[in-house]
């Protein structure tokens, strides 16, 4: 599917909105009628948008590693 650079780039931000709330892609492509292919071809050819989203992947791995630690210190603090 051809897309505007318009309509491209509201998918791209939608994209990334969702993955930050969400965490996949799977769910991030969800509802925006693009798919999974689409996104890796933008991230080849579109280094911002590729950059965007590794700093989006990273933040969520530090909140998902953050909630882990947090998690562990509940369980030792109640003995489990």
């Amino acid at each position: 599917m051809a897309y505007t650079d318009k309509r491209k780039e509201l998918i791209k931000k939608a994209f990334l909105n969702k993955y930050r709330e969400h965490r996949t892609i799977s769910t991030a492509i969800s509802g925006l009628k693009v798919n999974r292919d689409t996104i890796y071809t933008w991230f080849k050819e579109d280094s911002q948008f590729k950059q965007k989203f590794d700093e989006e992947k990273l933040a969520v791995g530090e909140s998902l590693e953050s909630k882990a630690f947090q998690l562990i210190d509940r369980m030792v603090e109640k003995g489990d």
